[in-house]
Formats: C-alpha cells, sequence, structure tokens
C-alpha cells in the first residue's frame, strides 16, 4: 500500500502487534500469494505496482509512532 511520495508500506493486511492471530493471517496471506489468488486484488483495483510478493510480519518500510 503506498502511503505517500518516497513512502512504501508493504500492507495488504494488519492487526494489533503481538495478537495470537498474526502467524495465522501471515500464513493465509502467504498461501494466497503463492496459489496466485492474491493477484486479482490489487488488478481490480488498479494497484498492481502496490502489491506484495510474499506474506512478512512487522514488515520494514513504515515510520514508527511519533513521540
Amino acid at each position: 500500500m503506498g502511503v505517500g511520495d518516497g513512502l512504501r508500506g508493504r500492507v495488504p493486511a494488519t492487526t494489533r502487534k503481538g495478537s495470537g492471530p498474526v502467524g495465522a493471517y501471515a500464513a493465509a496471506i502467504g498461501h494466497i500469494v503463492r496459489n496466485g489468488a492474491y493477484a486479482g486484488v490489487p488488478e481490480r483495483r488498479g494497484l498492481t505496482g502496490e502489491a506484495v510478493t510474499k506474506s512478512e510480519t512487522d514488515p520494514p518500510g513504515l515510520p514508527g509512532p511519533r513521540n
């Protein structure tokens, strides 16, 4: 998902950090990326350049919270 000029965050799904389903979400997203089902989602919205290519938990790219 694009988040502004020059800043890219790879975020197809979010959940609260440290919550129980994080591993299950990552596995499910990884599965649909590998089997090709995910490709249609950003394509339908004209966002193919924003598509993720693998499932990652807590990927780099977004700045942390401001104090």
